[in-house]
């Protein structure tokens, strides 16, 4: 069976979340770590003057991450065969003009069952890392939506490396649940939120005691990391961002019907009346009917 797929009108977007520091003020926490960091060594014991700091090259940078979300919807028909215990002494039960005769103790109806089912489920998820970050905590600063990344004219964004189709990936595995259908009128997984975010992020290479250190300025919370890699990464060849939101057309999946729940609770509950006072109650009571009935 085959699961259409369907993008949201408007889900795909590309999110710049406004800075809350300036460059300067990156800067002075980027001095300010670093002189800690002096600091806190075994050879600042021995220091008797503070050591020479300053910046040599800055940079903005924007840290990308996904937040998506997506839903599956699942309607089809069935046959089922719905089961009811019934006391001893009922020998015939009816339904409006359809008569259910009781010779086990038990009515069973036959009829054609309508389901439905939907799941829904959502990641934010690091987009240079797969085991980066959590990045929920800046779905709720200040942002504006962007046409493309060629509106980004401030700064750089790395080259994405966890694209949205692996994001999706392990959603599918939440969202796709085998079904027990005789006729599937729809089955369909909708992508609602395909968004990149891009945190803004300062990059200082700082010059201390003649040695070069790269350190990186969270715009939003101030957090100083080091990173020396993130040069390297912004020098590569720039990248469109288009290509990060392939997702493909459609998915495929194969559900293996089965018994459902129903049915198993059905089976148990035959099982739990088929004891012995209840049967001999049942034969006198079916013995004595028929006998009326000549």
């Amino acid at each position: 069976m085959t699961i259409k797929m369907t993008l949201s009108k408007g889900a795909k977007k590309f999110i710049r979340i406004t800075p809350r520091l300036s460059k300067s003020e990156a800067e002075e926490l980027a001095h300010k770590a670093m002189r800690n960091a002096l600091v806190e060594g075994l050879k600042s014991v021995l220091r008797r003057k503070q050591a020479d700091i300053t910046t040599t090259d800055a940079l903005l940078t924007y840290h990308p991450f996904w937040i998506i979300r997506a839903q599956s919807f699942f309607e089809y028909t069935r046959k089922d065969q719905y089961r009811f215990n019934v006391p001893p002494e009922v020998q015939e039960f009816r339904i409006s003009s359809q008569a259910f005769r009781t010779p086990e103790g038990q009515c069973t109806i036959e009829g054609e069952s309508t389901c439905f089912e939907n799941y829904q489920e959502s990641a934010i998820q690091d987009a240079l890392d797969e085991k980066g970050t959590d990045f929920a905590r800046y779905e709720e600063y200040e942002h504006k939506s962007l046409k493309d990344l060629r509106a980004i004219r401030d700064g750089k964004v790395p080259d994405v490396n966890v694209r949205a189709s692996y994001v999706l990936n392990t959603l599918y595995s939440k969202i796709i649940k085998p079904i027990n259908a005789d006729r599937v009128k729809e089955s369909r997984v909708e992508i609602d939120r395909l968004e990149l975010w891009l945190i803004p992020t300062y990059v200082f290479t700082i010059c201390a005691d003649g040695a070069d250190k790269t350190l990186t300025v969270d715009g939003i919370t101030g957090e100083v990391l080091k990173d020396s890699s993130l040069i390297k990464r912004l020098t590569q060849k720039y990248w469109s961002g288009d290509t990060v939101f392939d997702i493909g057309s459609e998915v495929a999946a194969t559900f293996v019907p089965g018994a459902g729940v129903g049915m198993v609770l059905a089976r148990k509950g035959i099982e739990s009346i088929k004891n012995k006072k209840t049967a001999a109650t049942r034969t006198k009571f079916r013995s004595v009917y028929e006998e009326r009935k000549k």
